[in-house]
């Protein structure tokens, strides 16, 4: 009876361990991401304005030769464990874009479930990642209200205002161009491959165009924490003549 009793307290150490060595291999899973692309294109009027609400995250907007906007956008979870991916997916599909059009303007809101502070942003820390690959006409105007992250405008010719909270702002311009700058730092740096004064030090930083010559394009940019890069698109010279 002993030997019985000694025999089943084993047996019930060994399923224990046995047990829990399964939990521990399930908690060995590989951690996995869930990521959600799309694409839409939508109809733009001839030299209207994009203006972007709330956007977080990866901004770029490029310009392209087509008429319409193409919008992609990429949201990524932080890592979870297999066991969650449905929870996760959740997640994501509770994050969503508002496109509306009201005359020659194009709005694009980023929403954010209400009453739920665990989605939205909170200075650059949020349980998930946002990617935006825009692509508008080159004689757009641009309007960008970013919450935090980067925002990269590459060769839109239209006027452009971005304002963002934190991260980065660049603009990637034809060197041969016209351009009034405008632009200010409230806590970081300014770099331009275009001359100009700046004025201020690492606090409150600007650099504004003095005297632009007509016609020349409008760019302005606000950043509060973080840095403004505007650098030009180097275009090779033309060949030389062939000597006969």
């Amino acid at each position: 009876m002993k030997y019985m009793v000694r025999r089943l307290a084993l047996i019930g150490t060994v399923s224990i361990a046995m047990g829990a060595s399964g939990l521990l291999i399930a908690d060995d899973a590989p951690i996995e991401q869930v990521q959600v692309t799309h694409t839409e294109h939508v109809e733009f009027p001839s030299g209207g304005v994009l203006h972007l609400i709330k956007s977080t995250g990866d901004l770029t907007v490029e310009s392209w030769d087509r008429p319409d906007v193409e919008i992609t956008t990429i949201k990524s979870t932080s890592s979870y464990h297999p066991r969650d991916r449905t929870a996760a997916a959740k997640t994501l599909d509770r994050i969503r874009l508002v496109t509306e059009r009201h005359g020659d303007e194009l709005t694009i809101t980023t929403e954010f479930p209400k009453h739920n502070l665990l989605l939205r942003p909170l200075l650059g820390v949020s349980d998930f990642e946002m990617q935006y690959r825009i692509k508008v006409p080159r004689n757009a105007r641009l309007i960008v209200e970013h919450d935090s992250g980067n925002v990269y405008v590459d060769d839109v010719a239209g006027e452009v205002h971005v304002k963002n909270g934190m991260g980065q702002i660049i603009f990637h311009l034809p060197e041969n161009g016209h351009y009034a700058f405008d632009t200010k730092c409230d806590f970081g740096a300014i770099q331009s491959d275009f001359p100009g004064p700046e004025r201020g030090g690492l606090i409150d930083r600007a650099f504004v165009t003095q005297a632009p010559p007509a016609g020349a394009q409008k760019l302005y940019a606000h950043m509060g924490v973080g840095d403004i890069t505007i650098l030009k698109i180097r275009q090779p010279a033309p060949p030389a003549p062939i000597n006969p």
